[in-house]
C-alpha cells in the first residue's frame, strides 16, 4: 500500500471504448485530482507490459467488452494482467470494466452503438458521453440483443457478471429479466449449475481476498425493495423505472439429477 497518493500508478484500459481521449479524461479525473500519475498501454508491446507491471490500479473503462478482451488477448497481454492481480494490483472498472474480471458476462457488445466506427464518429466529434449509459428511448427501441461475453476468470466462480442490472437500454429489454434467462439457458445447455452476480447501475462489487463488500451511491435508485429489514425483493416497474435502493444480486441456477424444473434462485 503506498503512503503517498502521488506515488500510485494508475494504468487506464480504454480498449473498450477504442482509447478515445474523453473517456479516459472524464473517468481518470478524480485520479489526477489527487496527485495520481495516470498511464495508457503505451505505443507497443514492451511499454505496455513495463506499464501493467509498473500498475498499483487498473481501471478498465466500459464500452465493448467483447471487443476489449478480444484485444488484449490477441496482443497477450492476459498473463501480465493475471501477474498484477497476483501480485495486489488492484483490478477495477465499470460495466465491460466489470464484466471483463469474471468468467463471463451479460454484455451489450452487440448494440450497434458501441462499435469502433459508430463510437469514434460520434466521441470524436460531438464531445458528449449521454450514449455511454445506453438510455432507453420507447419512442426508438433498436433490434439488438444481449450476449454473454467470455472474460479473463480472474474472480474465482465461475460467475456470470451483469453490470447496470436494473437497467432498461436502447433495445427496450430489461437486463435484469435477459439475465435471467441466459443463466436459465447457461444452465440448461450446459447441464450444469450457474451463479451470477447481478451488478445494479449505482452500486459496486469489491472483492478482496476471500471477502468482498458492496457499495451504493446514496440517493439513488435501484432495484431493492424490503418488506422487512430480511426480505428483499425486485423493484423495477414495467416501463423500467427502479422503484427501490441500489444493490447487488446473487442469483443461481442449481441444476440436480431429478430433472426438477430450472428457476433463478436470487437473495
Amino acid at each position: 500500500k503506498r503512503q503517498n497518493l502521488k506515488d500510485v500508478n494508475v494504468l487506464y484500459l480504454g480498449t473498450a471504448t477504442y482509447d478515445i481521449d474523453m473517456f479516459k479524461d472524464k473517468q481518470t479525473e478524480r485520479f489526477r485530482d489527487n496527485g495520481c500519475r495516470v498511464t495508457s498501454l503505451g505505443d507497443d508491446d514492451d511499454e505496455a507490459i513495463r506499464n501493467i507491471e509498473s500498475a498499483d490500479i487498473v481501471l478498465v473503462s466500459g464500452g465493448n467488452t467483447l471487443f476489449a478482451v478480444d484485444r488484449w488477448k490477441h496482443l497477450g497481454l492476459v498473463p501480465h494482467l493475471q501477474k498484477a492481480m497476483e501480485r495486489g494490483c488492484i483490478l477495477t472498472g465499470g460495466s465491460a470494466g466489470a464484466i471483463c474480471w469474471f468468467d463471463s458476462g451479460h454484455s451489450d457488445s452487440a448494440d450497434p452503438d458501441t462499435y469502433r466506427n459508430a463510437m469514434l464518429e460520434e466521441y470524436t466529434e460531438k464531445k458528449d458521453d449521454k450514449k455511454s449509459e445506453g438510455n432507453f428511448d420507447p419512442k426508438n427501441v433498436k433490434g439488438w440483443n444481449y450476449l454473454r461475453v467470455g472474460g479473463l476468470g480472474f474472480v474465482p466462480g465461475p460467475f456470470v457478471c451483469c453490470p447496470h442490472h436494473d437497467k432498461t437500454q436502447s433495445n427496450g429489454l430489461l437486463r435484469a429479466d435477459d439475465f435471467d434467462e441466459m443463466l436459465l439457458s447457461t444452465a440448461k445447455s450446459g447441464k450444469k449449475s450457474v451463479l451470477g452476480l447481478g451488478i445494479d447501475h449505482y452500486s459496486a462489487f469489491v472483492v478482496e481476498g476471500e471477502n468482498y463488500k458492496i457499495y451504493v451511491l446514496p440517493e439513488k435508485p435501484g432495484s431493492v425493495s424490503y418488506q422487512s429489514e430480511d426480505s428483499p425483493f425486485f423493484d423495477v416497474d414495467d416501463d423500467g423505472t427502479p422503484k427501490g435502493v441500489p444493490g447487488v444480486w446473487l442469483k443461481r441456477v442449481i441444476v440436480d439429477n431429478n430433472d426438477n424444473e430450472l428457476a433463478v434462485e436470487a437473495k
